[in-house]
């Protein structure tokens, strides 16, 4: 079937001869119809010349009016060498020499019909020694449907453009000190690409342009380009108070002490952070659980009271701030009439300035106290005269004074005859015994002697048994009077 008529004899037909007849038909064999196409598709283009590219390589051909065999030869030709240890190359061969991946085959067929050939291939490769230079990667792909004297070549190309970029940084920091004022800018730019860069608009007003780089523009290398601007701040002024109010005196050692510190600072010129710290020293420890401190951090070890602000300042011309702190204190072993000293501190740091300023604050400490003497009859204990009671600030002195009291006589009195006012009330005691009043005797003329004239007068001495009769008389008729009505 792969033969068609070339030449038809002209002795086709007739007549049989007496000798022998040939007739010859020529033929000539069909040329074989080789057909194909080859496609390779990839990315567009990456951004590193050594991450892993992907390729398709699909080819698609026929062959027809052919009996025999046929050969498929695939030819992916790279730019430069692979990383085979990286690489996927799909069951084809590597030739480093010539970069090129091969993929071949061998068919034969028995019939002229149109026999149809598909092969397709997915590969990964990952290049090698790639110039910072290049630009892309070219990857050209040839199939050949070839028989012994005849072939179909068909070729594809791929171009994957190299847009690897290098990062470009722009800083914004402050003279001398390399404080970064605004944020830095990034930026990605291809190898050799032009660049031009500027001051930043967002540099505040009080700063001024100090240093231009010499790189401000420039081609972007192989590596990180870093382009550094410095500013100066210009001159700002800062005014800064403290106060501490505080009550006058406490009446107890743990009594709650309420304070109110204020501190204030006002700057002119200036933009961008402050920092403001207040520290109270305390001279005590304090009962925290009954403490309120508005805040701040206490650290037990210094008996300090810290609170720290960070804050923005935002108006260039004038800025004045304030910031109170209202605390309640409860102190652990204060000291009976010494002065609570609260020695307040607050400094503020600005990125051109700093400020410190101390106040203190002083609560006098008055507790008072008692010594109640009481005077007490020894033989009832009972209270015989109103208590003397004696309020004075603790450790003062008090002398005690005994009273006189009607009819009775002191016997007892105090060990000491001088105290000191502690911090608990003391009670001292005098006691004191009744007196025995004397009965008054009736005077008795002398015998010898009228009590009128100072004569003696012999009737007198009758008066007193007389005087014993009649009350005896009295008795006996009494108790009959008694007996007669029992």
């Amino acid at each position: 079937g792969n033969y068609k008529l070339k030449t038809r004899p002209s002795n086709y037909k007739g007549n049989i001869l007496a000798e022998e007849t040939i007739v010859t038909y020529l033929y000539e064999k069909k040329t074989p119809i080789l057909t194909g196409n080859v496609n390779i598709t990839g990315p567009e283009s990456i951004d590193n010349r050594f991450n892993p590219i992907d390729y398709k390589i699909t080819y698609t051909g026929s062959v027809k009016d052919l009996i025999g065999e046929y050969n498929t030869n695939i030819v992916v030709e790279l730019p430069y060498e692979i990383d085979l240890s990286k690489s996927n190359l799909d069951g084809g061969t590597y030739n480093n020499i010539n970069k090129t991946i091969t993929w071949n085959y061998t068919n034969s067929t028995t019939s002229i019909n149109k026999k149809d050939i598909a092969y397709e291939y997915n590969i990964s490769v990952v290049y090698k020694d790639v110039p910072i230079s290049a630009k892309k990667y070219d990857v050209k792909t040839t199939a050949t449907l070839s028989i012994e004297n005849e072939s179909d070549i068909k070729e594809s190309l791929k171009t994957t453009n190299i847009l690897e970029k290098y990062k470009l940084i722009v800083k914004h920091l402050q003279y001398e000190t390399n404080k970064e004022i605004v944020d830095q800018e990034e930026y990605y730019k291809l190898y050799d690409e032009e660049y031009e860069t500027s001051p930043s608009s967002q540099v505040t007003d009080n700063y001024t342009l100090k240093v231009t780089p010499t790189n401000y523009r420039g081609r972007i290398q192989a590596e990180e380009t870093v382009v550094t601007y410095y500013y100066e701040m210009i001159d700002s002024s800062l005014t800064t108070n403290i106060n501490v109010e505080c009550p006058e005196v406490i009446s107890e050692v743990d009594e709650e002490v309420n304070i109110k510190i204020t501190y204030k600072f006002t700057t002119t010129d200036y933009l961008g952070a402050s920092k403001v710290t207040i520290t109270d020293v305390l001279p005590y420890e304090i009962d925290e659980t009954k403490s309120n401190l508005d805040g701040g951090t206490y650290d037990s070890s210094m008996k300090s009271i810290t609170w720290v602000i960070d804050d923005i300042v935002d108006n260039l011309d004038n800025t004045e701030k304030e910031y109170v702190k209202g605390i309640k204190i409860v102190f652990l072993d204060a000291k009976v009439n010494t002065p609570i000293v609260n020695n307040v501190s607050g400094s503020i740091i600005l990125d051109n300035n700093s400020n410190t300023k101390e106040a203190s604050g002083i609560t006098d400490v008055k507790v008072y106290r008692n010594i109640i003497v009481k005077y007490l009859d020894i033989d009832t204990n009972e209270s015989i005269s109103e208590d003397t009671i004696f309020n004075a600030l603790v450790g003062e002195s008090y002398t005690p004074v005994a009273k006189t009291i009607e009819d009775y006589s002191l016997v007892s009195k105090p060990d000491n005859d001088n105290y000191v006012i502690t911090i608990n009330n003391q009670t001292l005691t005098y006691k004191y015994k009744k007196r025995v009043k004397e009965v008054a005797k009736e005077e008795i003329p002398k015998v010898d002697e009228n009590p009128q004239t100072g004569e003696f007068k012999a009737y007198y001495l009758l008066l007193i048994p007389i005087t014993i009769f009649i009350v005896i008389l009295v008795r006996i008729s009494k108790r009959n009077i008694f007996k007669r009505y029992v």
